[in-house]
């Protein structure tokens, strides 16, 4: 690997004297000398070997190369920034960030109760909800870190699976109707059917086929 031959102190020194307009007032804010400031951006232009600075105007101002540099120094040092704070939450016993997704029904049911549990134990929640499909695409595309939902069907191999919950399906009849089999019903009668969209029209169509009911 090429050795990097800057450091964060020259960078913090650059971003200061192009926001704040000259060295000397950059040198308040950093509550050093103005020669040391001059010293860590000469330093700065040394290593990067290009000039960064525009000495002649008043305000000083970045050269083009300049322009570019601070724009990769910005991102650094809140990069630098982030990485130290999510390493102190890390130490705490906390998970620094959880991308939560919640499918609509589990929201309604037990979204509160969720959210007070991983409270404690998780420093940012970020949640969002939706359909089982729409999670598992976002899950798979990396904008979630788990959901919870159903599933239907195979899950993909660069997914976990831990089942938290199982359902039984039931049949609904008007209270006057005769007591009848599944079958009875499938023939006789027209199936009130969840979307084809989620998950558990899936599932319940798929029972119904694989017993050879066609409702």
């Amino acid at each position: 690997m090429e050795k990097i031959l800057f450091d964060l102190h020259q960078l913090r020194a650059f971003i200061t004297v192009i926001d704040a307009g000259s060295f000397s007032a950059a040198a308040r804010q950093l509550n050093q000398t103005q020669s040391a400031i001059s010293q860590l951006i000469l330093q700065l232009e040394k290593s990067l070997n290009c000039q960064l600075i525009d000495r002649r105007t008043r305000p000083v101002r970045a050269t083009l190369l300049g322009h570019e540099c601070y724009k990769f120094s910005i991102k650094i040092l809140a990069e630098c920034k982030q990485m130290q704070n999510w390493l102190h939450v890390i130490e705490s016993g906390k998970l620094p960030l959880l991308r939560l997704g919640l499918v609509d029904s589990v929201v309604a049911v037990a979204g509160l109760q969720i959210l007070k549990y991983l409270q404690p134990k998780v420093d940012k929640i970020h949640q969002i909800t939706g359909t089982a499909p729409e999670l598992l695409t976002a899950l798979q595309a990396g904008k979630l870190d788990i959901i919870i939902t159903m599933i239907n069907g195979d899950v993909p191999d660069s997914l976990s699976l831990y089942p938290l919950i199982t359902e039984k399906f039931f049949a609904v009849t008007p209270n006057d109707w005769p007591e009848q089999t599944i079958e009875q019903l499938c023939k006789h009668h027209n199936y009130i059917a969840y979307s084809h969209q989620t998950p558990t029209g899936t599932q319940t169509q798929n029972w119904l086929k694989w017993r050879n009911f066609k409702a």
